[in-house]
């Protein structure tokens, strides 16, 4: 059986996949890694006919998934799979949200002109300009807990961090950040995990709170383009109205604060908190800091947060030796492409040593490639280095498994407590 709180989308893969094949599904909320690994061998391409989904296990499938945006098109992303409720619906029509696609779901041609505009100011050379900031930003945030000897570095410093240099990306003026008014770095309701009544209301009530908030952004912009990300579309917007709405660049802003900041600083706990259970890989990285890019890379594999990706079938097609139908809903397994045994060698286990870790799908793969690795890579990499160089003691709170926040999709943690000293 299902763990308690699955919704019906999970149960009914729990039929489908439990008992008729031996899979360890029902204890996919528990280790959902199991599921995969069984997936890869036995049923690599599975179509969940209850559901009408097609799930896509191994590495080399996914990857051609991506490679193909005209087949495989990324326009369901942002959908759920329930429609909202009347309640939800009237909230979020009452409050003037004007999603559009923007980037993450456009169809080719779109994205890749936008992709031109937009990715400038995430170019790796660009992004480069903003280590002394971000290493500042993670100083700071060490030093509220330095002395105390015991943090939750979820809480206190990766999501914190992430969030606080999203606002600065966007313009935000350092003064005006506070983390309770900050919606970015939260721990989303998924559309893809409880879907009843009360948990779709929750979800638009956020969603409205980030349009709001990304609004006033763009607003201030408009008015004051500063030397920033939200300042330089503004400005490549005045020199050419005709490359995109005010509406459009109120959506990109409103992705950015969603896009990354979960998935970095979520990685960055399941890799962290990995690394101290085995204590060497850690005591290395103190050791040789030189090891930190390849050890960002090994964990943003390992550890992504990120279980599944969906995609939708524009035209027939055949994936895997299984024919997919025109209109057929995709899930990409992620999670399961990047412990793929025949890619990733002992797949299953942290090596910060691995010589193609870069080689992982966690920030996709082809035209959709994400615009903010740069960014997450660099940001990633300050704060080990950081924590390596302050407080190289660290050690795991207490001897238990850590909490999992879980959805189909989404895997975290809840917290990430150590002691040191």
């Amino acid at each position: 059986m299902p763990e308690r709180g699955a919704t019906r989308f999970e149960e009914l893969i729990a039929a489908h996949a439990g008992p008729s094949h031996g899979s360890p599904i029902a204890g996919y909320f528990a280790d959902p890694y199991r599921f995969f690994e069984w997936a890869r061998a036995e049923a690599p391409v599975l179509h969940i006919p209850e559901v009408d989904w097609w799930a896509f296990a191994r590495f080399h499938d996914i990857r051609s998934i991506f490679r193909d945006p005209e087949t495989f098109s990324s326009a369901n992303v942002r959908q759920p799979v329930t429609p909202l409720c009347q309640e939800a619906r009237e909230i979020y029509e009452s409050a003037g949200v004007r999603l559009e696609p923007a980037l993450a779901d456009e169809e080719p041609g779109d994205h890749r002109r936008h992709r031109r505009i937009f990715g400038k100011g995430l170019a790796a050379h660009r992004i480069e300009r903003l280590e002394p900031k971000i290493r500042a930003i993670v100083s700071r945030e060490i030093d509220r807990f330095a002395d105390d000897g015991r943090a939750d570095l979820l809480a206190q410093l990766l999501q914190p961090a992430a969030s606080r240099m999203t606002f600065h990306l966007l313009g935000g003026d350092d003064d005006a950040f506070d983390l309770a008014d900050w919606p970015g770095g939260m721990r989303r309701v998924e559309i893809w995990g409880d879907v009843t009544q009360a948990a779709q209301v929750s979800l638009v009530e956020m969603i409205v709170r980030l349009w709001s908030f990304s609004g006033r952004l763009v607003e201030t912009s408009i008015e004051n383009p500063g030397d920033d990300y939200l300042g330089d579309a503004v400005r490549m917007r005045r020199a050419d109205p005709s490359l995109f709405t005010v509406n459009y660049l109120h959506n990109i802003a409103f992705l950015l604060q969603t896009a990354g900041a979960d998935n970095q600083s979520q990685s960055l706990a399941h890799g962290i908190h990995a690394m101290l259970a085995e204590r060497v890989p850690w005591q290395r990285l103190c050791a040789d800091p030189g090891l930190i890019p390849n050890a960002v890379e090994e964990i943003l594999r390992l550890g992504t947060p990120l279980l599944a990706f969906p995609r939708l079938a524009t035209r027939d097609a055949e994936v895997g030796g299984r024919k997919i139908p025109a209109g057929a809903r995709m899930l990409l397994l992620l999670a399961s492409g990047n412990r793929d045994e025949t890619v990733f060698p002992d797949g299953g286990t942290l090596d910060i040593d691995r010589h193609n870790a870069r080689d992982h799908l966690s920030f996709g793969h082809g035209a959709h490639f994400c615009l903010g690795a740069p960014l997450a890579r660099l940001e990633m990499r300050i704060i080990l280095e950081e924590l390596a160089r302050r407080l190289p003691g660290i050690r795991l709170a207490g001897n238990g498994p850590p909490e999992i926040f879980r959805t189909f999709t989404f895997r975290g943690l809840k917290h990430l407590t150590v002691e040191w000293g």
